[in-house]
């Protein structure tokens, strides 16, 4: 936890259950990793890339910094993103299903064709956000400001 890995690769690794709590990943190269139930909850992961994440489900985000990052073509059901900053994020072509969102800020960010079956929007305020062709079904907006 803390641990500073700014521009680290691990492309690749099987990092399933890993706890990189508060670390600092800015820049750091993630994609193709398995992360069942990683916790990134405060970690700095700006401008990281995690694409290609086929195993993603249970990962924890609450209170990271992910704006800048690429998530594109990555599966990360049942994710929790509370108070995470996803800023200019790229979230295109994912898997979201009952991921939770709550607090998050979306400015600039592309959920282009995504899926967010059974996600948790509900309050969050998507003004701005690219969610083109994404498919929002049985999605909870209930107050949310697209």
């Amino acid at each position: 936890a803390g641990a500073k890995m700014s521009k680290v690769i691990l492309q690749r690794a099987h990092l399933d259950g890993a706890s990189f709590a508060g670390a600092s990943l800015h820049n750091a190269d993630l994609s193709s990793t398995t992360l069942h139930g990683a916790n990134f909850s405060g970690a700095d992961l700006a401008f990281a890339k995690l694409t290609m994440i086929t195993e993603g489900r249970g990962i924890i985000f609450d209170g990271a910094v992910l704006e800048g990052a690429s998530f594109t073509d990555s599966s990360l059901d049942n994710a929790s993103f509370v108070r995470a900053s996803l800023r200019k994020a790229s979230m295109e072509d994912m898997r979201l299903s009952h991921a939770r969102f709550v607090g998050c800020d979306y400015s600039g960010i592309s959920l282009a064709d995504s899926w967010l079956t059974h996600a948790q929007l509900s309050g969050e305020v998507l003004d701005g956000a690219n969610l083109d062709h994404a498919r929002l079904m049985h999605a909870n907006l209930t107050g949310a400001s697209l």
